[in-house]
């Protein structure tokens, strides 16, 4: 422990706190007064680390949330509290969100039958009740940011293209990006609000991560679940279990296209596009993992929740064998679809 009175410094990023710090196994013990004679040429960031009895008291509180359930089994759980006990402000916490775009929808859930430039439903609903947790962490002090990312990945859907924008790509595009700036103006009257100082950042997929690297990994990680369907039978009845669930959602949103194929067309189709969702959530679980030392996601209730820390198992060509790292993922208690 450090002694009363003493601060912890960090030699690598020089941060100070009331809590043990390390820089390799050596944990450099002085006073605020002798950090402070080191001068201003290096940037001292005095952020607390959250004790051990507020460590507590986060995962006490976000399992009582009302309307977002904490990770669900005991690794992400794990891996939470961890993340919460290292977060510091120059590695904070970083709670990404998913959105769709801005589809039509009717009293509370999405019909799919046009495409606007506004807020999303999905993302007002983030915005009110990803707060709770946000709460949580202000109380405690724990460092974070709240990244919401517009699902502008749809774009790409040539079906979605054709019958929402007339086949154009680029205004599918627009209207996601108008979405992402009527969302940042929300913001940041929010941020005003309630004094959150930037901390909630308005952003897509893309924009995130990158158009080409979002998709190369995308199509990378659609070749090895189409190889794993055709060869593995359990991964193939779970999948089409998948289509059985989604089939209502699935008639949304290509209205007067599945119902033109035939059997093997549609079978074809649906198992496609159901490989394609999955591919998505593990890029979005990969690509997050990559940019983040403390990522945490808040989804919404889907059968594809647990898919973000599937890349253990299922594996790119040429990945190393060492895990992935797993990543805490809450889940919102009610449904838009």
């Amino acid at each position: 422990m450090v002694p009363r009175g003493k601060l912890a410094l960090v030699a690598d990023d020089l941060f100070a706190s009331k809590g043990e710090l390390f820089f390799v196994n050596k944990q450099i013990i002085m006073s605020k007064e002798q950090i402070q004679q080191l001068g201003h040429n290096h940037e001292l960031l005095f952020r607390e680390k959250a004790t051990s009895s507020a460590v507590e008291k986060v995962m006490e509180e976000i399992s009582k949330l009302e309307h977002i359930n904490p990770p669900r089994n005991k690794r992400e759980t794990r891996r939470f509290r961890e993340s919460v006990s290292e977060a510091t402000t120059r590695e904070p916490l970083t709670i990404y969100v998913g959105s769709c775009p801005d589809y039509a929808h009717k009293d509370g859930l999405y019909t799919h039958e046009s495409l606007g430039g506004g807020v999303p439903l999905l993302t007002n609903y983030h915005l009110s009740y990803d707060q709770e947790l946000i709460n949580v962490l202000e109380t405690h002090k724990v460092p974070y940011r709240l990244v919401i990312m517009i699902a502008d990945v749809e774009a790409i859907d040539d079906i979605f293209a054709e019958r929402f924008t007339g086949g154009d790509k680029e205004e599918f595009l627009a209207r996601c990006y108008s979405s992402v700036d009527r969302t940042r103006e929300v913001i940041q009257q929010r941020n005003g609000e309630f004094g959150i100082n930037g901390r909630i950042i308005s952003s897509s997929f893309f924009r995130e991560f990158g158009e080409d690297r979002f998709m190369t990994c995308q199509h990378a990680y659609q070749e090895v679940l189409l190889e794993r369907y055709r060869n593995d039978d359990s991964f193939r009845q779970r999948v089409k279990g998948d289509i059985v669930q989604r089939m209502e959602m699935y008639k949304k949103m290509y209205v007067g296209v599945i119902d033109r194929m035939d059997i093997q067309e549609q079978e074809e189709f649906l198992v496609g596009r159901t490989l394609r969702t999955m591919a998505q959530y593990l890029t979005l679980g990969r690509l997050i993992s990559e940019k983040s030392k403390y990522p945490v996601i808040i989804n919404h209730p889907t059968r594809n929740i647990g898919v973000y820390n599937e890349r253990n198992k299922i594996l790119l060509p040429g990945d190393a064998p060492q895990p992935h790292p797993t990543i805490p993922v809450f889940e919102m208690k009610f449904s838009v679809y």
